[in-house]
């Protein structure tokens, strides 16, 4: 992983730190997440000092991953971490598994499971589930149902990595009864109205 601080670079995007990849963007946000927790356990309220440096880092790492997406003219916003192709790439290879081997679990062809990696194609709901459970991660999934929009947001830990937005309520409808059956009642968060009015 290479990480260089530069103060005002020209070819640095922010001007302060630059990642070789979106992956190394992922890595280091995990590493900062641990690092931030031991440092808040460690030093309570006596020395704040490290932990406002690493708060320093992630705004300018969320810096860089609007200017990643926006080079890559992906979506993006305030409380997007990580898109879902870039989400099951970098989980399915710190898996060490293949696409093959997904595809073969899911018995779906190699040919379809990249579509959907590559977001070429929307997942249906039980598939989507399905990828979850083989690379592991289900129970980290978080979700919020927007009842009003009427949208399913999936979140891994407290990152947004994907959301289906649908036409109809009744599409809706039978989509977040599939997810709400496979992801744990706690990790569900209903939203009925907008409440940032």
């Amino acid at each position: 992983m290479k990480l260089f601080i530069n103060q005002g670079g020209p070819d640095t995007g922010s001007g302060k730190i630059r990642f070789t990849n979106i992956h190394e963007l992922i890595l280091i946000e995990e590493a900062l997440k641990y690092y931030k927790e031991g440092l808040t356990n460690k030093y309570a309220e006596k020395n704040m000092k490290p932990i406002k440096k690493i708060g320093e880092l992630e705004k300018l790492i969320i810096e860089l991953q609007i200017e990643n997406a926006e080079k890559l003219g992906k979506k993006y916003d305030s409380s997007l971490g990580v898109n879902l192709n870039q989400f099951l790439i970098t989980r399915r290879h710190k898996s060490r598994i293949l696409m093959k081997e997904i595809a073969d679990k899911l018995k779906i062809s190699p040919s379809y499971y990249n579509d959907i990696e590559k977001e070429n194609i929307e997942a249906p709901a039980d598939i989507l589930m399905r990828i979850f459970e083989v690379l592991n991660v289900l129970d980290s999934i978080n979700i919020k149902l927007y009842q009003y929009i009427p949208t399913v947001v999936f979140f891994y830990k407290d990152v947004k990595i994907h959301e289906v937005y649908f036409e109809t309520k009744g599409k809706y409808i039978d989509y977040a009864d599939v997810v709400s059956k496979k992801v744990s009642p706690e990790n569900i968060e209903v939203i009925e109205k907008n409440i940032e009015l």
